[in-house]
This record gives C-alpha cells, sequence and structure tokens, in this order.
C-alpha cells in the first residue's frame, strides 16, 4: 500500500512539473508572437557598477557590454567619504546676487523660443502651431531640414517640409536644437560656439535622450517633462565664469564640489536659476539643482516632489558618460545604492542600457552634429 502511494505521489508530481513547463513554454511563445521578449533571469542587487557571469545569460545585457566595456569596470571619481553639497538656503546671498546678475547679463528667453519649449513639452500641443513659428525663422529652418535628411535618416527621398521635420525629428530633439538656437543668441558667440559649449550641448542632448526613456520605461513618467529637465540639466554651465574650466583644473575632485569651493555654488544651482528666469515649470527647476545630490546624500536629503526626476536626470548623466558622451570636464560620479533600492532598480547601470536607448542616444548625436555644420547648399 506505501509503495502505491509513493509511485501516485510520483505521477503526481510529474504532471505539476509537465503542466508548469508547458505553460511557461506557452507564455513565452505568445510573449514572442506579440513581439515581447523572453523574461529575462532575476537578476539579485549588486555594488553599482559590479559584473559577473549572471550576465552572460542575458544576451541583450552582454552585446552592450561587448560594446561598451567600461560598464564592466566604471571608472568613478572618488566622493569624499561625508562630502555633502549646498542646499539651497545655504548658498550666500552674495553669491545668489552674482548668480541672478549674471543671468540677467545675458537677456531672457525670446518668447518665441520660451513659447516653443513650452509647446515641446506636451505632446499633445497643436503640431501646425509648432511649424508656424518655426517657419518664422529661416536659418532655423534650413537647419532643421539639414538635419532631418543627413545620412542618419537615409531617407528614400528629400524632406522640404518644416513640419515633416518636426515629426521625423522628435520633440524632443527639436527642443534641444531650439534651445542652442536660443543660447546662440545670447550667450556671448566665443562662448556659445566655443568646442566646449557644443560638448555640454551633445552631452545635454544625450540626457535628455536617457532621462525621457529611462522614465517612461522604469517609472512610467512623462518622457517629455523628463527630456526637458535631462536637456536643461547643464544649462548653468554656459553662466559660469568663462566655461568650465576642464578636468586639469579639479584632478580627481568632484566637479560640483570643486565649484562650491571655487565659486561658491555649483553649475546645477545656477542653472535652476536660469530655469526660474525663463519661467519654466518649478518642478523643472528642483530637478535640475538637485540633479547631482543622488551623488552626494540620501533621497530625504532631496525635496519629495522632485526625488524621482532627480534621480532619473542623475541616472542619465551617468548612463551618457558611460556610452562616451561625457560633459565638460566632469567625471563619472557613482549614484548611492538606496536610490536603486528605492526605486526598485538594479543598481548595476549596465542593467539598464538596452539597444532601444542606445539607438535614441546616438540618434541625438546625430541630429545635433548634423545641425552643427554650416550651411553649405
Amino acid at each position: 500500500m506505501e509503495s502505491l502511494k509513493a509511485i501516485a505521489l510520483l505521477c503526481a508530481g510529474t504532471i505539476i512539473l509537465c503542466l508548469l513547463f508547458l505553460f511557461f513554454r506557452t507564455r513565452i511563445k505568445e510573449r514572442q508572437s506579440h513581439g515581447l521578449p523572453a523574461p529575462a533571469p532575476v537578476k539579485t542587487a549588486r555594488l553599482v557598477g559590479s559584473h559577473d557571469n549572471r550576465y552572460e545569460q542575458d544576451p541583450e545585457i552582454e552585446a552592450v557590454l561587448n560594446l561598451y566595456p567600461v560598464l564592466k569596470a566604471i571608472p568613478y571619481v572618488l566622493v569624499p567619504e561625508g562630502a555633502v553639497l549646498k542646499s539651497a538656503d545655504a548658498v550666500e546671498a552674495s553669491a545668489r546676487r552674482e548668480m541672478e546678475q549674471r543671468i540677467s547679463a545675458c537677456g531672457l528667453l525670446q518668447a518665441n523660443s520660451g513659447k516653443l519649449l513650452n509647446l515641446l513639452r506636451d505632446p499633445e500641443s497643436n503640431p501646425g502651431e509648432i511649424t508656424i513659428i518655426v517657419s518664422t525663422n529661416p536659418v532655423f529652418s534650413a537647419k532643421l531640414l539639414r538635419a532631418v535628411n543627413s545620412v542618419y535618416f537615409s531617407l528614400p527621398r528629400r524632406i522640404t517640409s518644416v513640419g515633416r521635420a518636426i515629426t521625423l525629428l522628435g520633440y524632443n530633439n527639436v527642443r534641444s536644437l531650439v534651445l542652442q538656437d536660443a543660447l546662440q543668441s545670447m550667450i556671448p558667440v566665443n562662448r556659445a560656439g566655443s568646442d566646449t559649449s557644443v560638448k555640454i550641448w551633445v552631452h545635454s542632448a544625450i540626457v535628455s535622450a536617457c532621462s525621457a526613456y529611462l522614465g517612461k520605461t522604469n517609472f512610467g513618467l512623462s518622457e517629455y517633462e523628463l527630456a526637458t529637465m535631462g536637456l536643461l540639466h547643464d544649462i548653468g554651465k554656459y553662466y559660469m565664469e568663462g566655461s568650465d574650466p576642464g578636468p586639469h583644473a579639479h584632478p580627481g575632485v568632484p566637479l560640483p564640489l570643486w565649484e562650491e569651493q571655487t565659486y561658491g555654488f555649483t553649475h546645477a544651482f545656477l542653472g535652476s536659476l536660469v530655469v526660474e528666469k525663463w519661467r519654466l515649470p518649478a518642478l523643472v527647476s528642483r530637478a535640475i539643482a538637485h540633479h547631482h545630490d543622488p551623488s552626494f546624500s540620501s533621497p530625504g536629503n532631496i525635496p519629495a516632489d522632485c526625488i524621482r526626476q532627480s534621480f532619473i536626470v542623475c541616472l542619465a548623466d551617468l548612463t551618457a558618460k558611460l556610452l562616451d558622451y561625457g560633459g565638460a570636464g566632469d567625471g563619472i560620479l557613482p549614484i548611492r545604492q538606496e536610490y536603486f533600492r528605492n526605486f526598485g532598480l538594479p543598481d548595476d547601470p549596465a542593467a539598464l542600457i538596452t539597444p532601444t536607448l542606445i539607438k535614441e542616444a546616438h540618434k541625438a548625436r546625430s541630429i545635433v552634429e548634423s545641425y552643427v555644420r554650416p550651411i553649405t547648399d
């Protein structure tokens, strides 16, 4: 009798295992028939920047690691233990007045540029209204058309419609070009058109693309708002004394700390004031002001209403640098592990970088590079 019971239990267990196998195989086939990838193996939490054999089970991540070996051993700039950035209230009144004077000296954002930036933040904006405003600037329109007809898009037929060009480039990328066009009219030519400034712009365009992708994919947030935050995260650098001094001026010292020691404020705080002057939403300003904080302090030090956005922009900034789209003089700052844990994300950047994200970054870079070339045709 006992032997019969054992055989019955064994048969029942075998049947259950077979049913589970058939269930999961059917689910995988259903996902593949809808163009979805098979579920990836569960990845355990690791130290930021770590890498081990678990990625060999995920072909997508392994492909990214092969393209960017730096992800296997990220060369972080050491953040001194106990180093914390100043809060807005801790910035001296004299330093704040100096910043405001510097911003005012460069002038305010032109009405059309400000209107365009706001329209391009809203996916429901009227494309016709955007096209009309862009068409009032023939030089800008010509550069947009040149960008969309570049080798990157490889279109079978030349695009001559500004409206069509805006659609193909995408609102986020057009916003990047609007910003640069506006800065060229506000910042002295020797700074706005310098190699350093162009490098900052390219980096900002990539961070914009990464912010939009990471925010939408991992948080379900609006890609348009986050793209604006990413695009403007380093806007303060254009208003710093001269331009960024470069990595040799602060070897081994995180740039935000060096700025505080030198000027009494950081480019992040200065950038938040610029955005306030431009009358963009307060959430954009706060996210920019705190976008370096995840490298220096715990989540509790960031206002609750902008902690997600600040973390996403910080993560996008890190991602852009890992993809070799660095800013001017910045090193790669690590992000504190508790941010990844709080938002349920793997704390290894390699696990968040996908071929789609890389494609969006390349597209943003190609559009910017096509735009900055002098018009010869």
